[in-house]
């Protein structure tokens, strides 16, 4: 972590990225429970683990940092998808 406003993210123990705001990733993934691993540097570093049940074929989990943690949560497709975010390669 280098206090770039990114967040590391981990499924189920293994590293996925680093994202920025605007930014998603895809994932494949096999139905049930995730954990989710994430970290991110503001004046302290913040980590955090959730655990994610992932039921659907498709699933959108947002994750985020806040001024003194981070969350992730399961969503519905955010509106212009396609047009609002940037896909990380890894």
């Amino acid at each position: 972590m280098d206090g770039s406003g990114k967040i590391n993210i981990a499924i189920d123990g293994k590293g996925v990225c680093r994202l920025g705001i605007g930014e998603f990733v895809i994932v494949e993934a096999n139905p049930g429970e995730h954990k989710i691993d994430l970290e991110h540097r503001d004046i302290i570093l913040f980590k955090s683990s959730h655990t994610i049940n992932a039921v659907e074929k498709d699933n959108f989990i947002q994750v985020f940092a806040t001024p003194v943690s981070n969350v992730a949560e399961i969503t519905s497709k955010p509106d212009s998808f396609e047009n609002s975010y940037n896909a990380v390669t890894f």
